[in-house]
């Protein structure tokens, strides 16, 4: 597990510098950190078959996450629940759900429309159903570190509500590695943060 998190994390590490140094000229002279908080709901399907697919069959994913501008991109965090379905009867359904942070960085812009980019990490929460029937436990949970890359294409339809498309690879960090990209699509309303806790935060 600490060779992986030392391979994965240099990879991401590298790609979080290379954004971070992408125009740093252009920063605003204005600090527009926690000024908005964007509630997002998201959809979205997984498109690669891993080993794991062999035993269970997965549902769509659901997302909910709150997003909010910082001085060097924005921030994200978020949760994004997914089932799997067991394939036989010698084994249990279960409910994963993936407990994240994201931080990416807008790299076009233009009206109301945004494209950006970043990485992600977080926890990878396993619930197996039925267990009793199986191994004598009411519920049985594991949990795994995981990490990953983050892109959407955001399009405002109104003031405070827009379209949001994503891509997303995760990688989680099992003794063998399971990669899941999705892309989804969704939408999110934005409305200014209140004062105190803009002053809180800031």
């Amino acid at each position: 597990m600490k060779i992986l998190l030392l391979k994965e994390g240099k990879g991401y590490f590298i790609f979080f510098l290379l954004f971070l140094l992408i125009d740093l000229s252009n920063l605003s002279a204005q600090d527009r950190s926690f000024d908005e908080i964007s509630i997002g709901l998201n959809f979205s399907n997984n498109f690669n078959k891993e080993t794991l697919y062999d035993y269970w069959d997965p549902g769509n994913s659901y997302e909910a996450y709150l997003r909010t501008p910082i001085q060097f991109g924005n921030v994200q965090a978020g949760l994004s629940y997914m089932p799997f379905k067991s394939k036989n009867t010698e084994q249990p359904d279960f409910n994963g759900t993936f407990i994240y942070l994201q931080w990416d960085k807008d790299i076009f812009t233009v009206n109301d429309f945004e494209v950006n980019a970043g990485i992600k990490f977080g926890i990878f929460r396993m619930v197996f159903d039925k267990t009793e029937l199986y191994y004598g436990e009411d519920e049985i949970q594991e949990h795994e570190i995981f990490t990953g890359l983050a892109a959407s294409v955001n399009y405002k339809i109104m003031q405070n509500v827009g379209l949001s498309f994503s891509a997303n690879y995760n990688s989680i960090l099992t003794h063998k590695k399971i990669n899941l990209f999705f892309v989804g699509a969704g939408f999110y309303y934005t409305f200014d943060s209140p004062l105190w806790l803009k002053d809180f935060l800031k």
